[in-house]
């Protein structure tokens, strides 16, 4: 079945008795609710990822399957060269689709950052963006808003208004290239006003409030951290990514929205 593909992405509700034998890379998306079996955990070709879908609705149009393709291209698990082999369920009968990654035009966020911040940054800033925009805190949907790079003019435009809660971890804890920080990080990066990154990946302060530019007349439908977004990006050469808690992720560069992943 899978002779052109080089990875294999199984999209199900029950995506273990999709699994065929093979020693090619596969991507197994589970839905949260459930959990593999220590068979499919076992092997070694296969890499496990949860949805935020509790199950996965019938997938009768492309949305679903393109938000986690780009979701596996922006966290390297799909590069350049690969030929993806996706397989899913629609009313009750199993599909196949083929993608050339050198056929697709994508631009991914590492294209557009690249000159601002390094490329294990960006990787560990997207998985923690992610992270909140499926998993939440305690199960409760949650937002919020990352400042990284240029943290040095980034400071003239922010208050602290109350003790800085990341301040109490220690150096190394506070740390986002290092991906054993994430889990402690994200209670931290949840909270009320902006976390701000700097361009080694040490989290500085959380709890920060942004200057704001101009209010527009629609402040309600913009919302505060999208506002704070544009205007900080817009002030210095920070890049910020807004999570809202509806499972989006919008990432500002220059006052302007350049990108924007949905959660699947």
């Amino acid at each position: 079945m899978y002779v052109n593909a080089t990875k294999i992405v199984i999209i199900s509700d029950d995506p273990e008795s999709l699994i065929e034998k093979t020693n090619k890379e596969m991507i197994v998306i589970y839905p949260r609710t459930k959990r593999p079996s220590s068979n499919v955990l076992l092997r070694k070709n296969i890499k496990i990822i949860f949805s935020s879908y509790a199950r996965f609705p019938d997938i009768d149009s492309l949305k679903i399957i393109r938000n986690i393709l780009f979701y596996l291209i922006n966290t390297s698990e799909i590069k350049k060269g690969d030929v993806v082999e996706v397989v899913f369920k629609k009313r009750g009968e199993f599909h196949r689709l083929l993608f050339d990654t050198d056929q697709l035009e994508y631009m991914t966020i590492y294209r557009i950052l690249s000159d601002r911040l390094n490329g294990k940054l960006i990787e560990n800033i997207l998985k923690l963006s992610m992270n909140i925009a499926r998993m939440g805190i305690e199960g409760r949907a949650a937002g919020a808003l990352l400042v990284i790079g240029d943290s040095h003019n980034v400071r003239k435009y922010i208050i602290q208004k109350y003790i800085n809660p990341v301040g109490a971890l220690p150096a190394i804890r506070r740390n986002v290239v290092n991906i054993d920080n994430l889990d402690i990080l994200r209670p931290y990066v949840t909270m009320d006003g902006a976390t701000i990154i700097n361009e080694k990946g040490d989290v500085l302060f959380c709890g920060s409030y942004v200057k704001i530019l101009d209010v527009p007349n629609n402040l309600e439908e913009m919302g505060g951290r999208h506002l704070a977004a544009k205007s900080i990006s817009k002030l210095t050469k920070a890049i910020a990514f807004v999570i809202s808690s509806e499972g989006k992720i919008k990432i500002y560069r220059d006052g302007k929205m350049v990108y924007q992943i949905e959660n699947f």
